[in-house]
């Protein structure tokens, strides 16, 4: 008979043939909205998220993320190991329909980014669970707030030409500066069509210039507290829904070239979305990892290895 270690490693085994969807903001907009948030917590919540991401990255090992600034990349870096069943944990499905289309009944998936973020909010919560899945579900929630704060992460267009969706703007290409991306792309890179790529760990140098970069968006994009209050995922979700319903497909159709004005004001919205991102996720870490009583839990999973720990969080939180 097999154990029940055995059985967790074939479920898991058959559970990672999910389909591919979308990323998010690339690292650098993750990373931003991460070194955001840390700038608005205090000292002593600062210490507690360096010390859970110090924990995850010597779990795996995962040596390309020591801080919890550059944790906020790691759900994105799990893709490197094909680790699909988490992918709709990034988005959530809402429909935007252009021109004379009339869409199928659409049925969301059940776990989604706001159906995660509220789990792992609830889950940070908690003084007793371990210190491996407290870490994880830190660097998840930094991510995925991070996901709903791009408005693509919210919505897939239909139409006519796009009966089944867009896959959240993957499959609608623009121009721009001679170069052709896809519009997801496009907004992810905070609207360039060149990736800024930093090599993690990050280096003093690229450490610094981060920061700096935090600091001049907190200067140019500050949020009420009203807005900062808001960090609950589906008002989020929301909002970025409207953004896509009034904005990003704005005289967007396949293989536009896009404008200086649109590009301007893509640009003004990816950066202002990141802050409020940040602040957001400063309260809601306050809310928290700020509130919950620190857990000596250490848990008894270790002795699992069929398969990387990090897996085993997957049905903990679906």
């Amino acid at each position: 008979m097999k154990s029940p270690a055995a059985w967790l490693c074939i479920t898991l085994f058959v559970a990672l043939t999910t389909p591919l969807r979308v990323n998010g903001w690339l690292c650098l907009g993750h990373m931003l909205v991460a070194e955001i948030a840390r700038l608005n917590v205090d000292q002593k919540l600062a210490t507690k998220l360096e010390k859970y991401a110090r924990h995850l990255s010597r779990s795996g090992p995962f040596p390309q993320i020591p801080t919890f600034t550059q944790s906020a990349c790691w759900p994105d870096d799990l893709k490197e190991y094909n680790l699909r069943v988490m992918n709709g944990w990034h988005y959530t499905g809402n429909i935007h329909v252009r021109g004379d289309f009339t869409p199928k009944e659409v049925t969301e998936q059940r776990s989604n980014v706001v159906s995660v973020i509220d789990s792992l909010s609830a889950t940070l919560k908690r003084s007793d669970i371990p210190m491996y899945a407290r870490s994880f579900a830190l660097s998840f929630l930094v991510h995925c707030v991070g996901d709903i704060h791009q408005p693509l992460h919210s919505a897939s267009m239909m139409s006519k030409e796009y009966p089944k969706g867009d896959l959240g703007g993957n499959l609608v290409f623009v121009q721009y500066a001679d170069t052709k991306v896809n519009l997801h792309f496009f907004w992810d890179n905070i609207c360039g069509v060149k990736a800024t790529r930093l090599s993690r760990p990050l280096n003093p140098n690229d450490s610094e210039a981060l920061t700096k970069r935090a600091r001049e968006l907190m200067g140019k994009y500050p949020a009420s507290p009203e807005e900062k209050e808001v960090t609950d995922g589906k008002t989020m979700s929301a909002e970025s829904f409207n953004l896509v319903k009034t904005l990003v497909y704005s005289g967007i159709d396949n293989n536009t070239i896009l404008t200086e004005s649109y590009v301007k004001k893509c640009t003004e919205i990816a950066e202002q979305r990141i802050a409020l991102g940040g602040y957001r996720l400063a309260r809601l870490l306050e809310k928290t990892i700020g509130a919950a009583p620190q857990s000596s839990a250490s848990g008894t999973w270790a002795g699992i290895t069929c398969v990387p720990r990090f897996i085993l969080l997957i049905l903990f939180f679906v």
